[in-house]
């Protein structure tokens, strides 16, 4: 919901799909905060060529194992291998101006510190990007 205006204003569509118990999904903060840096990501580095609006889905499941799974994929215009291996880095920025470069660090720190989990990437140019985060719930 508070993301409502910035996937309005940026023509983004958005698919979101639950499954499973989530009720006891830990630090709700935490997972709020990754998807604020997906989106902002999104609206800043997805824009297609052709104008047309980036398609986002977005599921989060419970696993048949009891771990959690969140998947965040848009079909924008994706990450070059140069980028993509760097993406995680700190101060790591694409932009000239504006951005700091922080943003998937923290989601990887968060991930990693907070919710004890894994995060993977998997991005192709002209095709979109697309991370899963798997975490186990106490």
């Amino acid at each position: 919901e508070s993301l409502r205006p910035l996937v309005r204003k940026a023509s983004l569509v958005v698919d979101l799909k639950t499954s499973g118990d989530l009720a006891c999904v830990p630090f709700p903060g935490v997972l709020e905060q990754i998807m604020t840096n997906f989106v902002n990501n999104t609206v800043i580095h997805a824009a297609r060529p052709d104008g047309k609006p980036v398609e986002v889905d977005v599921s989060i499941a419970r696993q048949p194992d009891g771990t959690v799974q969140l998947s965040y994929a848009d079909r924008g215009a994706g990450m070059r291998p140069e980028v993509r291996a760097k993406a995680f880095q700190p101060f790591f920025t694409t932009q000239r101006t504006g951005g700091t470069g922080l943003g998937l660090h923290i989601v990887q720190s968060l991930v990693a510190d907070v919710l004890h989990g894994k995060i993977t990437l998997d991005s192709t140019p002209s095709e979109g990007t697309k991370f899963v985060i798997t975490f186990a719930v106490e």
